[in-house]
């Protein structure tokens, strides 16, 4: 327990000016142009280095925090950024979302895509007429009526059991899926409006393959469906958990990737360094990384350095079962209690002085949407936390020590991920600030997998810090705030037993016989997570939600989300912190990650193989011994 006592700075103010010198450390010169808003090192001298050549059958190697265990996207288990980086590379694309994260059509596969009347909602999908499976089948209107049979709720398995999705959001508010044209026209119509229709079959199927082998499982090894592909590559090997390996598609009606394989592995942070200095890997993105590996891929002349800010948010979350944080007072006050540009800067220390806060619940401040909403929690105010505080049912004591109702000392529990740099920071950071508040704290660091699986469902905690994902669709990420009556009324799953049925038909066409409840036999489904793990159930926030999420004008909606996030910050569901910053790093034999202009400004932070059907691979020329001894 840390109690009222005098606190430093040492090891926070020393982790910053690490950062600050692994910043600094000169790298090749090339690496000089990133994306808006990243830090890209780079060096003031040039270094030579032996000159490389194009290689129109290389193979790029890389590393990544965890490789896929299935290739179904939608299932709770393909809930996992490599799964989505292979599914864009191996199956078709509808609206892919590039690093600016704005939803655009991919028109190899779909010439069009319209929204042709809003009441009711009508969507016409145009299949190009070369979109094709690597076996000859062609695309068609069946692939999009298999996916939304699988992921409205009800639908069964091979084996009798309920179809594992992580949301049926959207797909429950279809009413019909229709083919036409032989099937390369595809209509849907909605019975509710849904705004983020763009995010719906994301990633294409193949509807007659997996029907037979299965949704749930028949994607977790190596077979004839997961062999199959409609894009630019397809799966030569693969060890899931272990290893993958993606080879050209022969099949492809695009120009064909210029790298001809792709070897994905999931070595240890730490090796990664030294596992791209000596070519063994190309292309990395830690999913943590500290001062040390920081300092060590950007001191190196050979290798180029892109961080920036993220997608996923650090949140201070308020456990509302516990009678303490109860009264939203109590969490206005604990909140005013904390300067989060304090934690900013414990966290990152003099590497980026102006680095802000977040200050919305549900976009980063690299988002567009973005706005600061933070109000009177953009400052520290003791006096104002006292206020709210006292109000709760608390009093200080003549030390200034916090005591609860019951006349004990008021203690919070605070849990982090312990193998999160970033929220281990922060969580020191915070700690220091509520003890100088009067509070005492008992510090629990735990994994990040049993936060994750066990301390946050499980509501063993009263204030943790908790990754937040935002998403390009808002209702997605806002989802995660409603409370779990809304959800079940909108059809996003609650986790609920119970039973269904639904089937694809052999037309690609089918009509749907309502709106899921969000019930499920046997399914394992991704859960609306903070509202279940915070306890909050707030019905304003229920209604804005669903007014922003049927609204399909973007101009309406945005005030929706506006209006909501203002909500969340009254109720104190939690306390936004800042986005995570993101790290990607290549080495010379694989410049131009972000595609062929060669300047870095594509780099894809968020997405590691964005665009990885047009990387280029750069090897030494062969020498005229080689060329004999292959000739």
């Amino acid at each position: 327990m840390i109690r009222r006592e005098p606190w430093c700075l040492g090891v926070a103010l020393l982790t910053g000016a690490l950062l600050l010198s692994a910043c600094n450390t000169p790298v090749r010169t090339a690496a000089a142009v990133g994306t808006s808003g990243s830090v890209v090192a780079s060096s003031a001298t040039s270094t030579t280095l032996p000159a490389l050549v194009p290689s129109s059958n290389g193979t790029a190697h890389v590393a990544v925090q965890s490789v896929p265990t299935t290739l179904n996207p939608y299932t709770a288990l393909g809930a996992d950024p490599t799964v989505q980086a292979v599914a864009s590379l191996i199956w078709p694309q509808v609206f892919a979302l590039p690093p600016a994260l704005v939803p655009t059509l991919d028109t190899k596969v779909i010439d069009s895509a319209e929204l042709v009347s809003v009441t009711p909602q009508t969507i016409v999908y145009q299949i190009d007429q070369s979109a094709k499976w690597s076996d000859g089948t062609p695309v068609t209107a069946a692939d999009f009526t298999y996916l939304w049979n699988a992921q409205r709720g009800g639908a069964l398995d091979t084996g009798g059991l309920a179809d594992s999705v992580r949301s049926t959001a959207g797909y429950d508010d279809i009413g019909s899926v229709t083919g036409s044209n032989s099937g390369r026209t595809v209509t849907v119509v909605f019975d509710q409006p849904y705004a983020d229709w763009e995010s719906l079959f994301a990633d294409l199927l193949p509807a007659e393959l997996a029907t037979a082998t299965g949704w749930n499982t028949g994607f977790n090894q190596l077979n004839s469906l997961t062999a199959m592909s409609g894009g630019p590559y397809q799966v030569k090997s693969w060890n899931p958990g272990v290893t993958i390996t993606l080879q050209r598609n022969p099949h492809w009606w695009g120009d064909p990737p210029p790298v001809e394989t792709i070897v994905i592995t999931a070595p240890p942070s730490t090796s990664v360094g030294g596992l791209l200095r000596t070519h063994q890997v190309d292309l990395a993105s830690p999913p943590s990384f500290d001062p040390p590996l920081l300092a060590q891929v950007t001191g190196d002349p050979a290798l180029q350095s892109h961080m920036g800010g993220g997608t996923t948010s650090l949140q201070l979350a308020f456990n509302q079962h516990q009678p303490l944080l109860a009264p939203a007072s109590a969490r206005q006050g604990i909140a005013q209690s904390i300067s989060r540009q304090h934690v900013v800067g414990s966290v990152f220390g003099l590497t980026d002085p102006n680095l802000p806060v977040d200050s919305n619940h549900l976009f980063t401040n690299s988002q567009s949407w973005y706005a600061d909403n933070g109000g009177p929690y953009r400052h520290v105010d003791l006096t104002a936390a006292a206020k709210l505080l006292v109000q709760s049912g608390l009093h200080q004591d003549s030390s200034g020590t916090w005591i609860a109702p019951g006349g004990s000392d008021a203690v919070l529990n605070l849990t982090w991920a312990s193998d999160n740099p970033w929220a281990s920071a922060a969580g020191v950071a915070i700690a220091g600030q509520l003890v100088t508040a009067g509070f005492d704290v008992n510090e629990n660091p735990v994994s990040t997998a049993n936060l994750l699986a066990n301390v946050l469902p499980g509501g063993n905690y009263e204030i943790a810090v908790v990754p937040v994902q935002s998403s390009a669709y808002p209702s997605i990420t806002t989802s995660q705030f409603v409370s779990t009556m809304a959800v079940a009324s909108e059809g996003i799953p609650t986790g609920h037993p119970g039973a269904g049925g639904g089937g694809v038909e052999g037309s690609g066409s089918a009509t749907g016989a309502g709106k899921s409840t969000g019930s499920t036999a046997g399914a394992t489904m991704v859960q609306p997570l903070l509202s279940l793990w915070t306890g909050s159930s707030d019905p304003a926030v229920d209604s804005l939600f669903i007014q922003a999420e049927q609204q399909l004008n973007p101009v309406l909606a945005q005030p929706a989300y506006e209006q909501l996030d203002a909500e969340l910050w009254t109720q104190m569901v939690t306390l936004p912190l800042f986005a995570e910053p993101t790290l990607v790093v290549n080495n010379d034999h694989l410049p131009n990650i972000g595609g062929s202009s060669g300047t870095g400004d594509d780099v894809g932070v968020g997405d590691l193989m964005w665009q990885a059907d047009v990387w280029e691979m750069l090897n030494p020329p062969a020498t005229p011994a080689k060329q004999r001894a292959t000739g």
